[in-house]
């Protein structure tokens, strides 16, 4: 998994890259946490070349979207067209109540 982060006006984007599993979920957190104390009002996450994800990501993800309910900044995920991920997000009813982005948005 790669994490590549970059700033667009008050937008924190993390794109996330490769396989989301067991094995790199605490990167991700601490990742997230660390981005969540910068003064960023929208944080999104891109996942859009994202290959896999678990359970273990998926937690990871709706951990920092409740503290996002209660924090300063408001949060989102974007999804690529297809594949995994967006099946993952869909079968687990996600992409009904987290907040999404379609990619080019």
């Amino acid at each position: 998994m790669e994490i590549r982060v970059h700033r667009d006006g008050n937008t924190t984007i993390v794109r996330v890259s490769g396989s989301c599993d067991m094995r790199c979920h605490v990167q991700l957190r601490e990742r997230l946490l660390e981005l969540e104390t910068d003064d960023a009002e929208h944080i999104v996450i891109d996942l859009s070349d994202l290959t896999f994800i678990d359970s273990v990501g998926l937690k990871v993800l709706i951990a920092a979207w409740k503290r996002s309910r209660h924090g300063r900044h408001r949060f989102s995920v974007r999804l690529g067209g297809n594949g995994q991920v967006r099946k993952v997000f869909e079968l687990t009813g996600l992409d009904r109540v987290m907040p999404l982005e379609q990619v080019g948005s």
